[in-house]
């Protein structure tokens, strides 16, 4: 069975190096350019995994993972972020019920090596 991972990530060359990683790797990735439009597609074709970052327009990650952890369909949903903020906010990612942190940059391998993890 194919994993369906979501990509919400504003910085179009990210998105693509982490979809091109993750389908070499037998993934099924869609892409979201912010929180809002990611919400949008979560609610459409509820992946097995998000990726998203934290500073994006129209909606922000932590407005995202707020709503998903409130809503009993999406709340098990693991979730990896991908920030530029620095460790000082494992507390913070903690208590909005985030699964998982890379601090960009990153190596395309270490989220691979997480994403297996998390969804195999």
């Amino acid at each position: 069975m194919t994993r369906k991972v979501l990509v919400v990530e504003d910085e179009p060359v990210l998105a693509a190096m982490i979809q091109s990683r993750l389908e070499s790797n037998q993934y099924e990735v869609s892409i979201a350019g912010n929180g809002l439009e990611g919400l949008k597609q979560i609610e459409r074709a509820k992946p097995d995994l998000i990726v998203m970052d934290i500073a994006m327009p129209q909606m922000d990650g932590y407005t995202l993972a707020k709503m998903l952890r409130s809503r009993i369909e999406f709340k098990e949903i693991p979730v990896i972020v991908v920030t530029a903020k620095g460790n000082q906010l494992k507390s913070l990612f903690e208590l909005e019920g985030i699964t998982d942190y890379l601090i960009k940059p990153f190596q395309a391998q270490e989220l691979l090596e997480r994403v297996k993890k998390h969804i195999g």
